[in-house]
């Protein structure tokens, strides 16, 4: 694990994707924010969740590993 090298820097960061999603709403359009409003009530609701792993790994609880993580949430 020492020699892995993150290709994409923050791609499986969720406490960085959810940061983007914050910003994203502060500068979303009302007429979106309404459009949205269930899905984005949805995540926000899912937040703890989405950040099990990211702490996970920030604690040292599991560790480094090789994996093909497909990161659409389905």
């Amino acid at each position: 694990a020492s020699k892995l090298i993150e290709v994409i820097p923050n791609f499986h960061d969720m406490s960085f994707r959810y940061q983007q999603f914050e910003d994203a709403l502060k500068i979303a359009s009302p007429k979106r924010l309404e459009k949205a409003k269930h899905y984005i009530k949805r995540v926000e609701d899912l937040k703890e969740e989405m950040h099990i792993l990211q702490k996970l790994k920030e604690s040292g609880d599991i560790k480094l590993r090789v994996t093909h993580n497909d990161t659409k949430i389905s």
